[in-house]
């Protein structure tokens, strides 16, 4: 017959084990969520990494009518959103609308839509009509070694860089209004600060 008291006192170092692994599992979550915050900020004002690409199609800014390759460089003094795609990418197709509305919405300049097409050839790109259809400036990177230089692992993803060629904002993966939102926000902020005595611009 089973003693009450041992079953008691497997009872309770049962619950004290259980209690000290929820302790260490949200512990532990607490310490990521920090360390993904400190990695977030760190990137957010990180200088963006030089690159020069073929231009595939030209939308905006007029800055670059006439040229067959574009550089960071051509892009300084204006707010860019660089979004890695491809044509084959499906949930890049899915995000086409909140893009198209980005750019409609900011034709006044304040902010350019340059589409990075990445790991796939060019003859690929436009067979695939997508070109045709982006409403956005569109550059081929295809080796994807730009992308690897702005840290993106898998498309869709999308960074703001701002004029003096700071990253400011990332999302990874497609866009959701969540994100415009937080993108719009960004460009409020950046507004606010050009308002502000200027300090040492990071050179492109």
């Amino acid at each position: 017959m089973d003693n009450p008291k041992n079953n008691n006192k497997s009872w309770l170092i049962a619950l004290c084990v259980a209690g000290i692994l929820i302790a260490t599992y949200f512990g532990m979550q607490r310490w990521f969520g920090q360390l993904d915050e400190k990695l977030v900020h760190y990137e957010r004002f990180e200088v963006a990494p030089a690159f020069a690409l073929p231009l595939q199609k030209h939308v905006a800014p007029a800055a670059l009518t006439g040229k067959t390759q574009v550089t960071l460089q051509d892009l300084k003094g204006h707010t860019v959103l660089l979004h890695f795609w491809a044509s084959w990418c499906v949930p890049c197709r899915e995000e086409k609308p909140m893009l198209e509305e980005l750019v409609n919405q900011y034709q006044d300049g304040s902010l350019t839509v340059i589409g990075i097409s990445s790991y796939e050839t060019a003859i690929a790109l436009r067979d695939s009509g997508m070109l045709a259809e982006a409403p956005f400036t569109v550059l081929l990177d295809e080796e994807g070694e730009t992308a690897l230089a702005y840290k993106v692992r898998a498309i869709p993803q999308s960074v703001l860089v701002d004029g003096a060629g700071r990253v400011r904002y990332r999302v990874k993966g497609k866009l959701s209004p969540q994100e415009i939102d937080a993108i719009q926000n960004v460009l409020v902020s950046l507004r606010e600060e050009e308002k502000k005595p200027s300090t040492a611009a990071v050179n492109l």
